[in-house]
């Protein structure tokens, strides 16, 4: 129930710009028609494609072709797999822009740990938290001096085993491969306790849902606090407006009996004018007391 016309459509725009707000905050990873098909896998498979990465890094003014003109040719093909988010050029090139800054992180952090490290699986899982598609990124970004993780893991093992196999080995050289642990640990825990680009942007969306969620619940208790003591009003006039009918009335029933009184006063002085005894006239015309 709405107090009008005017509250129907403040509540009508209300949602419908709520509504465009969270459409246009859709995460990447969630846009698409279905779970395989979104706005970063059609971006990452872009990047991966023939030579696309190289036009990319390549890309100006000079040879023909700008990041401006590719970053419109992403949006198109993101628009051709059905996803009805508009992804605009700036936001593509944008995102670019982090995967690379995602993939150095990453890098860095392999080159930190360096070989002989036991901790394998805390640098695996740390490395895909800091880029996500490391591994599809590897091979077209090709940051020097960085394998990718299948190999990472297989030449670590490696140097484990010929750790632990060589029993010649002195104290002073296993005390700096103590520390290099404890340094590369360190610095692994920093990273752990940063959340990846894609689950910070889930954690802001989810926010701003529920912001958005609480706005309209609020407004709708207001709407319906405003609807009761709307009603509250409309009850006390009509008790108001039949108070008054029923005075008015009354008024006009004492009205009508004076009246009558003042006319029966008339016709008895009348008679009296005329010679008529007051005996008679009280006989005939007798004056009301009620």
């Amino acid at each position: 129930m709405f107090c009008g016309k005017r509250c129907f459509n403040h509540h009508n725009k209300a949602l419908l710009a709520a509504s465009h707000k969270t459409r246009a905050r859709v995460s990447w990873h969630n846009d698409g028609p279905n779970p395989k098909i979104n706005s970063m896998a059609v971006l990452i498979d872009w990047l991966k494609t023939g030579d696309n990465y190289n036009r990319w890094c390549s890309a100006d003014k000079q040879n023909g072709v700008t990041k401006s003109a590719l970053s419109n040719e992403i949006s198109q093909m993101i628009k051709n797999k059905g996803i009805t988010v508009e992804r605009e050029g700036r936001d593509l090139h944008n995102r670019i822009i982090r995967l690379e800054h995602e993939f150095r992180a990453a890098s860095d952090l392999l080159n930190q740990a360096g070989a002989g490290v036991t901790c394998d699986e805390i640098i695996m899982a740390d490395v895909k938290r800091k880029c996500p598609y490391y591994d599809e990124l590897v091979d077209i970004m090709n940051a020097e001096g960085v394998q990718p993780l299948k190999s990472y893991n297989k030449r670590n093992s490696e140097g484990v085993l010929s750790v632990k196999n060589d029993s010649k080995r002195s104290a002073e050289g296993v005390l700096p491969l103590k520390k290099t642990q404890q340094s590369t640990l360190s610095s692994l825990s920093s990273y752990s306790s940063e959340p990846s680009q894609p689950e910070q942007e889930q954690m802001a969306y989810n926010k701003r849902f529920k912001t958005i969620k609480l706005s309209i619940e609020e407004r709708q208790i207001e709407m319906q606090e405003r609807e009761s003591r709307i009603k509250i009003e409309k009850l006390k006039a009509e008790t108001e407006r039949e108070q008054l009918s029923v005075e008015r009335e009354r008024l006009n029933v004492e009205k009508e009996r004076m009246k009558f009184k003042v006319e029966i006063l008339r016709q008895r002085h009348q008679l009296l004018k005329e010679g008529i005894s007051q005996e008679d006239i009280d006989s005939v015309i007798p004056i009301p007391y009620n």
